[in-house]
């Protein structure tokens, strides 16, 4: 299964402009820190064994999968966890990077898990799909009901962008579509 997943992901996420983008920005912000990387919602370790070899830090990966079945793991610089509840307290993250998961979330409970990272590192990546193009929105919508069996939350990268600058982040945000999937990526940085 995950290995299917994997190849599904390479054909619909424009994941060579999104590693463009991240190398800006970690170079720039979090390149000399030792604090290790957060993946929250990691699900085939598709980012985290690319940050892992890439950046050559300590990667979190945080998903609900792991609940039932954990992946083979190609290095040790990764650390799987199912739940962000049973990762140290007291962790702090040079990065944290989230694709295609808060719109998985209830709004209540993603507002909890923004406020933690919010605390918890300078530089935090969301990839999503923007919720304001429709077709697109619906599109990844039943996408992600028949193929996955989930449900899916709007969101909008425009209330992100003023929830991180509240809280005193810069932002970026940069839309891709790619094959009609309107992917935007937020980059919020001090």
């Amino acid at each position: 299964m995950f290995s299917l997943r994997k190849i599904g992901r390479g054909l619909v996420l424009p994941h060579k402009k999104i590693e463009r983008y991240i190398d800006i920005f970690y170079k720039k912000i979090s390149a000399k820190s030792d604090e290790p990387i957060l993946d929250f919602g990691s699900g085939t370790l598709f980012w985290s064994e690319k940050f892992a070899e890439k950046y050559q830090k300590k990667v979190f990966s945080v998903d609900t999968l792991y609940e039932k079945k954990k992946p083979t793991l190609k290095t040790e610089k990764i650390s799987l966890f199912d739940n962000i509840g049973k990762m140290p307290e007291d962790a702090r993250f040079s990065m944290i990077f989230t694709c295609d998961v808060l719109h998985h979330i209830k709004p209540e409970i993603r507002k909890e898990i923004l406020d933690r990272f919010i605390q918890t590192s300078k530089l935090i990546v969301i990839k999503d799909i923007e919720a304001e193009d429709f077709c697109g929105n619906l599109q990844n919508k039943i996408h992600d009901f028949v193929i996955n069996g989930e449900k899916v939350y709007d969101i909008y990268s425009k209330d992100l962008r003023l929830y991180f600058k509240e809280a005193g982040f810069k932002v970026r945000i940069f839309q891709m579509k790619k094959l009609g999937y309107p992917h935007f990526l937020l980059v919020a940085y001090k």
